[in-house]
């Protein structure tokens, strides 16, 4: 998974960085009519929108996934007690096994017909 993570991430990278050094001019960025103009350079804005973009898709995906983390501790939990109970019922199990061989290596009583007096 991390190996297909990689093989997904590196190009972005590397296109990113060819941006950076293609793109050197300066341009005015303005981010709200009422203050001037900021001069940047085109490739620092460029990768602040990808960067803001990756943050912003990291996040929806982070809150996409909460239901999924939900049931997997519900899950957790679930099975935490049927594993409990399964080893309960394990203990039963040996102890009624405990107890038959007991009970079998007690002298049998006589089978006769006779009355005993």
């Amino acid at each position: 998974m991390i190996l297909l993570r990689w093989i997904f991430t590196l190009p972005v990278i590397v296109i990113c960085v060819f941006i950076a050094l293609a793109n050197r001019q300066s341009i005015d960025f303005t981010y709200s009519p009422f203050h001037d103009p900021v001069e940047l350079e085109l490739y620092f804005v460029i990768l602040c929108a990808l960067a803001i973009g990756f943050l912003m898709g990291m996040i929806l995906t982070w809150l996409s996934m909460g239901t999924l983390r939900k049931d997997r501790r519900t899950l957790k939990k679930e099975v935490k007690t049927l594993k409990k109970t399964l080893e309960t019922q394990d203990q039963y199990r040996i102890e009624e096994a405990q107890a038959v061989s007991e009970a079998e290596s007690l002298p049998r009583p006589l089978d006769t017909d006779e009355p005993r007096l």
